[in-house]
């Protein structure tokens, strides 16, 4: 944890307080482009997913279809570093009469771990998902792409995805 230290400087009625935090990161930088809004033509497949909707000002991706959410190309990103640690994350709901599951993909030669399901009933509000995974090889050397992917087909609604984020650590 950081080192905390606080300066109170007082002049003429005006008081203020400036507080400095030593090695402390709050949310890393998302190593992939385009997020707000799946753009960035070389990188996203948005696979006919996006809508005009917005969480939180991203815009929502929307599928009723199992292993159909939007997919990102990692390839020649240069993102991914072999021996490092990366934590992948989305915002994801169920609006859906259907109890489903959502689970990150990657080609699992690449990362370790990557397959872990997360389940969602019917009827969800967005909730944070994420998994911490390790690069132990190249990713160049593989075609496959960066995404989150519900399992089951789905009833009057849709598994709706927003805010792909790709740290290190």
């Amino acid at each position: 944890s950081g080192n905390i230290s606080t300066l109170k400087q007082r002049a003429d009625g005006f008081e203020s307080t400036v507080t400095k935090v030593n090695n402390l990161a709050v949310g890393g930088r998302n190593l992939l482009l385009g997020t707000r809004d799946w753009t960035d033509n070389t990188r996203w497949d948005q696979r006919g997913t996006v809508t005009k909707e917005t969480y939180r000002g991203m815009a929502i991706a929307s599928t009723s279809k199992p292993w159909f959410g939007p997919r990102y190309s990692v390839r020649y990103a240069n993102i991914l570093q072999v021996g490092k640690t990366y934590t992948f994350s989305t915002y994801v709901r169920n609006t859906s009469d259907t109890a489903t599951h959502v689970a990150p993909y990657y080609e699992d030669v690449i990362v370790t771990p990557i397959y872990t399901p997360t389940s969602l009933p019917p009827h969800t509000d967005w909730i944070r998902v994420s998994i911490t995974f390790k690069c132990v090889k190249d990713p160049t050397t593989s075609i496959e792409t960066l995404r989150w992917e519900g399992h089951d087909s789905l009833t009057n609604g849709f598994i709706q995805f927003a805010g792909y984020k790709l740290e290190e650590g």
